[in-house]
Parts: structure tokens; sequence; C-alpha cells
């Protein structure tokens, strides 16, 4: 079973994340492209800025990197301070695939004086294998060899999706002929990740001349949240529940103290740190850019509905499966890093989310800036050079790593949610990445 129940965590961030000297190296003056208009740009990691409630991108001179906030290019990413109404905010980081890749990648946020009572920190992470609850019994009879066993029965979690389904056909089952009972479809075996989650009683009837005997046992299908899920989580979140990152509360300090945003912390209220995340090099050798959680809604390719459940998501399905193929709640990741100031009674006030967009090429990424964002195409692919277009979804030269909308359109530009579909292509979902 999956124990998902309200990750939060009241935690020092700077006592996690080291937000102190090394932070604030790479903050100042010209550690980011400026743009004219972003008063944030001169900003010390630890230092308070008053203008407002920003998140801003540090790159310490080795990429270039810009956020631009949904009101337009080159407005900074932030709600004024004299804000009074329940604003969200969402914000876009450009960055190149290979920069994104290869480098550290550190993320400022700032609150000032009088606005947040506490700041409510979410990083962004998905669901990387096919996961779900197995059934909670399996029934098993074999002859009087103790051979050819066949499945005879098994009781799904949830009613609605019938009892004693028969589990040699169950979706949530395979390998039925072992004589020490089925596998879960979850559980990808000695060479993979085991998603399965949940007890379960496994039953074994032996047929013989002199009637039968049936021996129970209970036991668990072993799953383990934190070798199923992916994404920025696991470059440096420091917080973990049960394998779940874990949403992070800090309270803002009133004064100057050693638990406080990091060095040159000033004595007014407010905040000012930073997250670094290290860099996906030094932790995988997949081709999926796990830092990029950017994706398009042209077409909608990523709504899709439960297998029972009947909630709609607008999500990317690895960020909210919503069900398995029994109809079991599947606990959602986090599309996007969030920033949420709170007042004292941990009610929103105003909300920040973040989304990272990877260029696939120099020239775009270069074109996009000079146009002042009107020429907008981060995913060409194909051959390098003069020939990248869109021909092919991933691969080519120019998509060197894959990232979510590679995904969606490898998966046809829609999701299968019926009942019974195949676990193998429910499996494509999911990244899938391999991580060291």
């Amino acid at each position: 079973m999956f124990k998902f129940k309200n990750l939060i965590l009241i935690l020092s961030v700077c006592f996690l994340f080291g937000c102190g000297d090394e932070a604030a190296s790479g903050g100042g003056s010209g550690s980011n492209p400026s743009r004219p208009n972003n008063p944030i740009d001169n900003t010390e990691v630890g230092d308070i800025e008053t203008s407002g409630f920003w998140v801003n991108i540090l790159t310490k001179n080795q990429f270039p990197a810009y956020i631009d906030s949904e009101r337009g290019f080159g407005t900074p990413c932030v709600i004024e301070s004299d804000t009074t109404t329940n604003e969200t905010l969402n914000c876009f980081v450009d960055v190149m695939e290979g920069d994104l890749f290869v480098y550290d990648f550190e993320m400022q946020y700032n609150v000032p004086p009088d606005m947040c009572e506490h700041l409510l920190s979410k990083t962004s992470w998905f669901w990387n294998k096919s996961v779900g609850t197995g059934p909670t019994s399996v029934n098993v009879a074999v002859d009087a060899t103790g051979a050819n066993p066949v499945v005879t029965s098994c009781q799904a979690r949830r009613a609605n999706t019938g009892t004693n389904v028969n589990c040699s056909a169950h979706p949530e089952l395979k390998n039925v002929g072992k004589i020490e009972g089925p596998d879960c479809v979850y559980d990808e075996g000695a060479l993979g990740k085991n998603c399965c989650f949940g007890d379960y009683n496994l039953t074994i009837t032996t047929t013989t001349t002199e009637g039968s005997d049936t021996t129970t046992q209970s036991t668990n299908w072993g799953g383990d949240n934190a070798s199923c899920i992916g994404g920025a989580a696991m470059q440096g979140w420091g917080a973990f529940v049960d394998g779940i990152p874990a949403d992070l509360i800090t309270p803002i300090p009133e004064a100057n103290t050693s638990s406080g945003g990091g060095s040159g912390q000033s004595d007014t209220v407010g905040l000012n740190s930073s997250y670094i995340y290290t860099s996906s090099l030094s932790t995988s050798k997949s081709g999926f850019s796990v830092m990029s959680n950017y994706y398009e809604t042209s077409g909608t390719p990523h709504t899709h509905s439960g297998f029972y459940d009947a909630r709609v998501s607008n999500q990317p399905y690895a960020f909210d499966p919503i069900d398995d193929l029994d109809g079991n709640r599947i606990p959602s990741g986090n599309e996007a890093f969030e920033f949420s100031c709170l007042d004292g009674a941990f009610e929103q006030r105003q909300k920040i989310k973040v989304y990272i967009r990877e260029w696939n090429t120099f020239a775009d990424f270069v074109l996009h800036q000079s146009t002042s964002g009107a020429t907008t195409n981060p995913d060409v692919t194909g051959p390098e050079g003069t020939a990248c277009d869109n021909s092919d979804i991933f691969g080519g030269g120019c998509n060197d790593f894959a990232d979510f909308k590679d995904l969606l359109q490898s998966v046809g530009g829609s999701y299968d949610t019926t009942p019974g579909v195949p676990a193998g292509e429910r499996a494509t979902y999911f990244p899938n990445i391999n991580y060291e």
C-alpha cells in the first residue's frame, strides 16, 4: 500500500540544502544574463529584496538561462509585495538541453518582508515506472505431482473491479504458471525495479488421491516508492517520506538566525535562499532530461481519465496516473517547482509555479531571445546542422535528450486508459529512466 499522507515537514531549508557561502557564491551581478526590467538579477543569495515574492535562476556564468513569467517575454517571475489578491503565477525557464544536463542548476527564491508567514516548497517529480497495488489474495491449484499450477482466483483490491477475478487473464498478474505463485505486473524482477505495493495472501492447494492440502502464506508484493520515482527530486532534493519527495515548510524568520536564508541574511523580516540541483550527468546515464518539466498543451495529448476513477487529468500521465489497472488510487507527482506564500493558518496567499523548458539547438535558443519570444520552437529534431526539423520524435543529433513532449508524442498523442489495457502498453507512458 502506498504510504502517502500529507507530506509536509517543518524544516530549515538551508540546513538541508546548504544555502550558505556555497550558494551565495553563485549570486550577484553577472551570475545570469540580465534584462533591463528585471531588478532581481543583482540580488545575492541571502540578501532579502523587497520588491516582491520571486524566483530567479543562477548559473554562475557557466551557461545562459532565462526566466520569464506568463505575463510576457522579459517580465520577471515576481509577484509584487503589495499584492493583496490570491494569485498563482506561472514562470518559464529557457535553457539549452546540453547545459541543463551537464551543469548544476540553482533556483533562487525571495520572500519580502510582511508578505508571508511561511513558505511551502515543492520540487518537480514524476512516477518513473509503471506503478500499482497488487491483488489482496491469489489462489493457486497444483496437481498431485506438485506441478502444473493454475491460478484459480484472486481478490482485487477495489470492489468495482469485481471479486474472484479469473487471474489467468488478470492484467495485474504475470507468470501465472509458477509453482510458487504468479508475479505482479508492476514488478520488473531481478533485473529491474519492484513497483508493486500492498499485502496479500497466497493460497496454494495441492490435490492428491487422498484429498487436498492447502497452505496460505501472508506476504507483501514488496514495492518500494524510492525505486519508482524520477525527475528533479532525484537531483538533490533533501527530504523524503516513504520514498516520496516531501513538501517543505519554512517559517519566514523575523530576525537574523543561523537557520535563516543563508550567508548575509539581514535583520529584516523575509527570506532569500536557493535550491541547488546537481546535474543529470552526475546521477544518471539516461538520455532523458529529468529537470525539464515543461510540456505543450496543444492537442491535449496529456488529457486522460483513470482506468476506473472518472477523474480527468490534464497533466502528463507520469505526473498524474490517477489509478492503476485495478482502480487503486496512485498519488500524484508534481509537474512544477512550486513556491507558495502562506499565512499563519497555512492558507495560500500567492503561489509561483516554475517550468523548465529545454532547447534542442543553439540557433533556435538564440532566435527565441533575439525575437523577444516571438519565435518558439525548442523541440526541433533530425540530423545536426541545417537539416533539423520535426520529422523525428527523438534523436537524429538535434534532440539529444528526451523530455516530456517527446514522451507524449511517443504514445501517439493520446493515452489508452481503458480497463484491461495491456500492462506493457501502459508502461510506455512512463519515462523508465535508468538512474545510477
